[in-house]
């Protein structure tokens, strides 16, 4: 598994330890989200905001907070597009079932963590990426 920065490597690895200590678990769906948001620094500085280890929810309202970059908003989007297939930027989208074009592979991959994004989706997928 790649990481981008040592600080990525110990903030993963940190949150894995508190799911397993807490008598969790850390299935694919958790490891995805984990990796993508110990990525950057604004992410892991707000990742209490972004994920409620309690319930093991994500806030997607987070999508629209003052801190999100479009590269931060594009991390989250995969998180929680794999996290729990969600891929809705407003209430009435939810409601109308109506695909935002922001979750596209297009999109979300034309940023310079693209090759940890494919990373994020093989922890997500580990049984199609059997050799690497």
């Amino acid at each position: 598994m790649k990481f981008i920065e040592a600080e990525h490597q110990s903030f993963y690895e940190e949150k894995i330890n508190m799911c397993l200590k807490k008598g969790g678990y850390a299935d694919s769906y958790i490891k995805s989200l984990f990796y993508l948001l110990g990525l950057c620094r604004e992410t892991r500085e707000h990742f209490s905001e972004l994920f409620d280890m309690k319930s093991s929810s994500v806030m997607v309202e987070e999508l629209n907070a003052e801190w999100q970059t479009g590269t931060t908003q594009q991390i989250c989007r995969l998180a929680f597009d794999l996290w729990n297939g969600y891929c809705y930027d407003e209430d009435e989208d939810t409601k109308e079932k109506k695909i935002s074009r922001e979750y596209s592979v297009s999109h979300i991959f034309c940023c310079r963590y693209a090759e940890f994004f494919y990373e994020a989706i093989k922890l997500r997928y580990p049984s199609f990426f059997m050799n690497g």
